[in-house]
């Protein structure tokens, strides 16, 4: 269970239309949030897609940069780009508005959460890893002490109210565990856990969102997907505890049968899923726009089934096409770009 240190991980196609696929349902799932009190079926695929989507991105995250050689510059565009998410959508609420409002950068919005779990998690991993520094490879036995003990951390982070939503630190710490699992392995060793035979990996998916439905009908607890909620909202702590470590389990089992299941070939998944970043960034400008808008597309319907499907397709085609990267190089990489710039002068 060890990861070579590379200065740039080597990049598998199947995981890159994976990241399409799961930048493809974190869009999907933001457009149709609003009719899941409206109908049974959006209820299914909104929980369905919360129970693999996030835990699958950390997971490809903590592969791809989670042993970043370049820790400062990658950490300080992330922050960049929260910053930025969080402006934008302040923006965006004055605009609609025109009334006062300010940019809570202690509390992210909306999707912004995952801009600043990322460097949080870069950090920590890095820390936790440094004495493997030297090394090609991680020892087994402390990577599995290092996961396991992010798994204990992830599991009591619903013990006590002071982690919640001030740095999103519940969902920070709830799926701490994915990165750091996917850090460990890296992309070729994560590429080992994932099933070789399609048909079990649909009926492992299968059997796992199965799982998951399961649980959330238990006590109540769909709000165990977002892992954002303390356990007092549970019959009991012990409750909660077991259905956050039911959830992690059935959670890495979709994440790795679903890689299983996405086309390991080059096609225009393959860049929309290198340019899943930007996608995400830019999504969430569009998403608040259209509730602020057209607020008729939270009332289910056909057109806001038509309008829904149109932004769908036009976030990933758009946000990840060649020439928009091209244009948007400077903003989204825009401290190294200042940094770059202070050291020429």
């Amino acid at each position: 269970m060890g990861a070579a240190r590379t200065k740039a991980p080597a990049r598998l196609t199947e995981f890159d239309n994976a990241k399409a696929v799961l930048i493809g349902l974190v869009v999907a799932g933001h457009l149709i949030e609003p009719w899941i009190d409206q109908s049974h079926a959006a209820q299914i695929a909104y929980f369905a897609i919360y129970h693999v989507h996030m835990p699958a991105f950390a997971l490809l995250a903590g592969a791809f940069s989670g042993r970043s050689a370049s820790v400062g510059k990658t950490t300080l565009r992330l922050i960049w780009l929260y910053a930025l998410t969080q402006i934008m959508w302040s923006a965006q609420i004055f605009a609609a508005t025109g009334g006062p409002v300010s940019v809570p950068m202690v509390h992210p919005s909306y999707a912004s959460w995952f801009l600043l779990a990322l460097p949080i998690w870069i950090l920590l991993t890095n820390a936790a890893l440094a004495p493997a520094k030297q090394t090609s490879k991680t020892p087994l036995p402390r990577a599995v002490l290092i996961v396991l003990f992010c798994l204990i951390l992830s599991i009591s982070a619903g013990l006590t109210d002071a982690i919640g939503r001030a740095f999103s630190l519940s969902r920070v710490i709830v799926l701490f565990p994915f990165f750091v699992a996917g850090a460990i392995l890296g992309v070729t060793g994560l590429k080992r856990y994932v099933p070789n035979k399609p048909r079990l990996a649909f009926c492992g998916l299968l059997l796992s969102c199965g799982v998951a439905a399961t649980l959330v009908g238990v006590d109540n607890s769909q709000t165990v997907l977002w892992a954002k909620v303390n356990y007092q909202q549970y019959t009991s702590v012990l409750n909660g505890m077991w259905m956050r470590l039911v959830f992690i389990i059935s959670a890495a089992v979709s994440s790795l049968c679903l890689f299983a299941l996405v086309p390991s070939t080059p096609s225009i998944l393959t860049q929309i899923g290198r340019a899943s970043l930007q996608v995400y960034v830019c999504h969430i400008g569009i998403v608040i726009a259209l509730r602020l808008y057209y607020p008729s597309a939270s009332t289910l319907s056909a057109n806001a089934l038509i309008v829904s499907a149109a932004l769908w397709v036009f976030c990933l085609v758009v946000f990840s096409h060649r020439s928009f990267l091209r244009g948007t190089d400077w903003l989204f990489d825009f401290p190294t770009f200042v940094l770059t710039k202070t050291k020429r002068t």
